[in-house]
């Protein structure tokens, strides 16, 4: 029960972090080139490390989607 609620709460904070950082990129561009494209590059690969964590093993898409 617990390793259910811990993979999804895990993509959950994942997906926010990932998320935040993408959103922030406009407002930090204002500021600083470099440290605006780092943050939207971290961002990217998070979500991109998300995907490919939740649908590439077998155990954690059955869990993930209740398969």
């Amino acid at each position: 029960m617990w390793e259910v609620l811990l993979t999804k709460l895990t993509a959950l904070i994942a997906l926010g972090i990932g998320g935040l950082l993408i959103v922030l990129f406009p407002l930090i561009d204002k500021e600083n080139k470099h440290i605006s494209w780092i943050c939207l590059l971290i961002g990217g690969f998070i979500i991109v490390m998300l995907i490919y964590w939740i649908l590439g093993d077998v155990f954690f898409r059955s869990q993930f989607f209740g398969l």
